[in-house]
């Protein structure tokens, strides 16, 4: 895939490529509430920090829109379920890119109400990633 954000990364806090599943499930506009008739979406997570994410989907959510973003974090080395913890954090689409080649929408959301337990998940996820890339 072509990058879509060539140059310099402005965010505050680094983002670590991922490949999992994580869903999300519209709270806000209404119409994009029908157009996803009010389910929990399955959708794939591209990258994550410690203040957001990004999902692949199918649907083509407007920015603005809010979310309840909902998938489990791992530790290193492990796919057990009991290693995991499960977060759901609400989050606001920032961003939204058709990428051509899947003909699938790349969301840009930026989380919102993140409770301190659910984000010492997401900082420890990152490190582990960021330390194991340099292994």
């Amino acid at each position: 895939m072509k990058d879509l954000y060539p140059g310099i990364d402005r965010r505050r806090f680094q983002r670590v490529n991922v490949k999992f599943i994580a869903s999300y499930k519209v709270e806000d506009p209404l119409e994009a509430r029908a157009l996803t008739l009010n389910r929990e979406i399955p959708s794939i997570a591209m990258d994550l920090s410690e203040e957001g994410i990004a999902l692949s989907t199918e649907y083509k959510i407007p920015t603005a829109a809010i979310l309840m973003i909902s998938f489990p974090l791992f530790s290193t080395g492990t796919m057990n379920a009991d290693d995991a913890r499960f977060i759901q954090i609400r989050g606001e689409v920032r961003y939204r890119v058709l990428v051509e080649e899947t003909n699938d929408y790349r969301l840009g959301i930026q989380f919102k109400y993140v409770s301190n337990e659910d984000k010492d998940a997401i900082v420890r996820f990152i490190n582990e990633r960021k330390i194991a890339s340099y292994i």
